[in-house]
């Protein structure tokens, strides 16, 4: 059973367990509407500055702006922690955001986003966030995680990734067919 933490130092706690089992980088993923628990992640970094040492950022899935300009201020001991988000990804880029970690089959518009973004192409930038936007719609509309677990057998037939982890369901058969063909309508999937 999922227990949440009941406070931020609890979630600094648990953090801090797991990450210490390994020397590698840290990097903390904040899916309130997921995993129910929700700490502003600007006093999660302060509080986790001085007592996890591998913590290296967080993964931001929130569409909170204001905290994501917060959290990309607060200072790592060994420099700076580093932000990633998702939706919207160019919002966050002009807060702080250093990219998405995302659906692998989107990361070439993601990337396309940056560079734009980077070269003060705001025009396009704007343009490939919308592609992104209707990409993440779709997968939505297929129950989200489950049908972002499909997609790289959708576009390479022989990567087969499993059934996603409990307790969520894997896509049927026919929402698997009908997310194929929402895919190719909407100019993502070419075969």
């Amino acid at each position: 059973m999922h227990h949440a933490p009941p406070n931020l130092d609890a979630l600094v706690a648990t953090i801090g367990s797991i990450a210490a089992k390994s020397p590698l980088p840290a990097i903390y993923y904040h899916y309130p509407a997921l995993y129910g628990v929700d700490f502003p992640m600007d006093q999660f970094l302060a509080a986790a500055s001085a007592k996890i040492p591998t913590l290296a950022g967080v993964k931001y899935i929130e569409s909170d702006m204001k905290t994501l300009v917060k959290a990309t201020g607060v200072a790592r001991p060994t420099g700076e922690y580093v932000l990633y988000n998702n939706d919207p990804l160019l919002a966050g880029l002009a807060v702080g955001s250093r990219g998405a970690i995302s659906y692998t089959t989107i990361f070439p518009t993601v990337r396309k986003m940056q560079r734009a973004y980077s070269s003060a192409d705001f025009a396009s930038a704007q343009q490939h966030q919308r592609t992104v936007s209707k990409y993440d719609a779709i997968i939505a509309k297929f129950g989200g995680k489950p049908a972002a677990r499909v997609l790289p057998q959708l576009f390479e037939p022989s990567i087969l990734m499993g059934p996603p982890r409990a307790p969520l369901e894997p896509i049927s058969p026919t929402d698997l067919e009908a997310l194929r063909a929402d895919l190719k309508e909407a100019g993502f999937l070419h075969h």
